[in-house]
């Protein structure tokens, strides 16, 4: 194996924690094609951390677990563990009844380990190789078809109800034919009727003679008023006081 291949010890515990189980229908359609029964002895080649060795030692009286990391080996718990490689397998010849290999194979030199393997198989013996992938094995693993389902309920077509058509609308009445004119009857002819007299005029009266009334007023003119010398305002109310001009 090379050396890359043995580099998953350093991660042994998550390896072993994320890869998913083996499908049971899997198992179950290897043991019926090698047919093996629960007293056979199994080996599980490149053993990893011991998912499939699990599963087999569910199966089958005697499993052995070879795998070459003693870290991925240290985590198997299950059948008889050894340390080997599929290029040397610890173990005689015709040893066991079937020869199980999981995800490793696509480490394994082919030249040397398909030989190691038929020699530790005894007659008839077989080999399976398993996945645990997670896509599609191809071709897929033969499954029972899945009871036909009943044929879909026809679904009810939902017409509506055609609306319901308005009766028609009586025509319109004719219109009436136009009324002729009435006729224009000429009006009787207007008869001016005669001014009555104007009354004659009153006669005026004569008018009195006009009355003078004159009377004799005396008038008297008055003396003319001394003038007006303002006083000023002095500090001293001896002053004399100026007299007026003639």
């Amino acid at each position: 194996m090379p050396e890359l291949g043995l580099s998953f010890g350093r991660v042994a515990a998550l390896y072993h924690r994320v890869r998913p189980d083996y499908l049971p229908e899997a198992l179950d359609r290897a043991q019926q094609v090698l047919e093996l029964d629960a007293s056979a002895e199994v080996l599980d080649l490149a053993a990893g951390t011991g998912r499939l060795t699990h599963e087999l030692a569910r199966r089958f009286a005697r499993v052995i677990a070879v795998e070459p990391d003693d870290a991925m080996r240290a985590l198997i718990s299950d059948g008889e563990v050894l340390a080997g490689t599929a290029e040397a397998v610890p173990l005689g010849d015709a040893s066991v009844d079937a020869v199980f290999v999981g995800e490793a194979i696509h480490w394994f030199d082919a030249r040397r380990a398909v030989p190691e393997m038929a020699r530790v198989l005894r007659p008839r013996g077989g080999f399976a190789r398993l996945s645990n992938q997670w896509w599609e094995p191809r071709p897929p693993l033969p499954r029972p078809a899945p009871a036909p389902s009943p044929p879909p309920r026809p679904l009810a077509a939902v017409v509506p109800a055609p609306a319901a058509i308005p009766a028609p609308m009586p025509p319109l009445p004719a219109p009436a034919p136009p009324k002729a004119p009435a006729p224009v009857v000429p009006a009787a002819p207007t008869v001016a009727a005669a001014p009555a007299p104007r009354p004659a005029p009153m006669p005026l009266a004569p008018l009195p003679a006009p009355v003078v009334l004159a009377a004799a007023v005396p008038l008297t003119l008055a003396a003319p008023k001394p003038p007006i010398v303002p006083v000023p305002t002095v500090a001293d109310p001896n002053a004399e006081l100026p007299l007026p001009l003639p």
